[in-house]
């Protein structure tokens, strides 16, 4: 056993990598919710299936019937994230309204919230078992997956076990390239901007003057004295601002200097991928193999959950879920509207469970009604293990789950590897049920 884990140590890392970024994913939505409402929505799991069938619908609507290389391949990725992260959402407000808002207006218990989120799971797997995926892609409840080719049953074609189209050092200069270049942009209207405001601190400041001497004229004695229009100063008023901008301060304070820094950067990352990476199926660095879907699953990911820790720690909405989810009560007497914020929390979950299921239909090209039936267990087993109620804590602890069950599954078979989920979750409750990270989101400063 010992063997195999060694020899299958990178593959594992990197298959861990990838499958831990959806579960984070996902996890966020369990997190975001139970931070703002103490509940632990089990119908989340409805709705990153209903994310995967919405990108397999997309994927018909676009005609895709050959496989699709690595340029094209992030916008289909892109067209995919977003339509299954508007129905996600909006299938996740939905089941806010539907479900629990009603309960919660007539004060119930989470017992009563639970048992709710129970039902909704149950429903909306046999409806579209019973109902969406006979009608909507003639495919019966028997006969088990749903291929993204569900046009062509009998042989189907991995639409995304791709071939890099380009060279991807050249891909990524040309990103470094774009950085850079809208940093010279940014740069050039933060110093124009700069030199407006100069100016028109300088023509207030002239202005001010002459009034200033005006009143000194009217204040003179008609026996002598002269006006000025230099402005007299005045006690306890600070002169007028005026604006400056240096380069320095541009590259170090400002977007347009990250911006450029950044370019440059990203530059010197290419060429040092062209010193070692290959080109060809794979994305080989040294002697780590991966497949450019792999890659694009943990970069998408990754970014999508910092969009969403940015939104929810720098935008007023997210400063109104944080305050909620820290003191309800007091949230309110702020004027914060409480339901405002719960739908928001909602489509926020849902949306990120959306892109998740965008992620996992160009991975493994299926989908089922029961799809998110496991892959929602061990979500939740991701953000309690990362910290439930921590949003930083779900992409930790599904990164640690994702490389956990790979580990497990080359020392043990793959036959061990949702049992090896499992326990991870049962020591976690067991000996740190506040999970890695711990904080949660109720205890965030807002």
């Amino acid at each position: 056993m010992l063997n195999d884990f060694i020899d299958q140590f990178w593959p594992s890392t990197v298959d861990g990598i990838s499958l831990g970024a959806i579960y984070a994913l996902v996890a966020l939505g369990y997190t975001l919710v139970y931070g703002v409402l103490r509940l632990i929505n089990f119908a989340h799991s409805e709705i990153f299936m209903i994310g995967t069938f919405a990108a397999i619908g997309a994927v018909q609507i676009m005609g895709i019937t050959t496989p699709v290389g690595t340029v094209a391949l992030v916008g289909v990725v892109l067209v995919l994230a977003l339509c299954a992260g508007v129905v996600s959402g909006g299938a996740a407000m939905l089941l806010e309204l539907v479900a629990y808002r009603p309960l919660r207006k007539k004060g119930a218990s989470r017992l009563a919230a639970l048992i709710s989120a129970i039902g909704a799971s149950l429903f909306l797997q046999q409806l579209f078992a019973l109902v969406v995926i006979p009608r909507l892609f003639d495919r019966p409840k028997e006969g088990g997956f749903l291929p993204v080719q569900s046009n062509d049953f009998v042989n189907p074609v991995n639409l995304f076990t791709i071939r890099f189209e380009v060279d991807v050092v050249r891909l990524v200069a040309l990103l470094g390239l774009a950085a850079f270049v809208a940093g010279l942009v940014w740069l050039y209207l933060d110093f124009r901007t700069a030199r407006r405001a100069s100016a028109r601190a300088e023509d207030e400041e002239y202005l001010a003057g002459i009034v200033a001497g005006s009143a000194s004229r009217e204040d003179t004695p008609s026996g002598g004295g002269t006006a000025t229009l230099t402005k007299e100063p005045e006690t306890g008023r600070a002169p007028a601002p005026t604006s400056t901008l240096t380069l320095r301060t541009a590259l170090t304070r400002r977007t347009s200097g990250r911006l450029l820094l950044g370019g440059a950067a990203v530059g010197v990352v290419a060429y040092v991928l062209s010193l070692f990476v290959s080109i060809g199926d794979l994305f080989t660095f040294g002697t780590i193999d991966v497949r450019s879907d792999k890659l694009i699953m943990v970069i998408g990911a990754i970014l999508m959950m910092v969009l969403l820790d940015v939104f929810v720690n720098r935008t007023k909405l997210g400063r109104g879920i944080r305050s909620t989810a820290q003191d309800p009560e007091t949230a309110v007497l702020m004027g914060v509207n409480i339901d405002r914020v719960v739908m928001a929390t909602f489509a926020l979950g849902g949306a990120m469970a959306g892109v998740a299921a965008a992620l996992y239909i160009m991975r493994f090209e299926e989908a089922h009604f029961m799809v998110g039936f496991l892959l929602g267990i061990k979500a939740f087993t991701a953000a309690v293990l990362g910290g439930i109620g921590n949003l930083r804590g779900a992409l930790v602890g599904g990164l640690v789950l994702g490389l956990l069950e790979m580990y497990g599954s080359s020392i043990f078979g793959s036959d061990w590897r949702d049992v090896v989920a499992f326990v991870v979750l049962v020591l976690v409750l067991m000996f740190r049920p506040t999970g890695i990270l711990g904080e949660s989101l109720q205890r965030a400063r807002a």
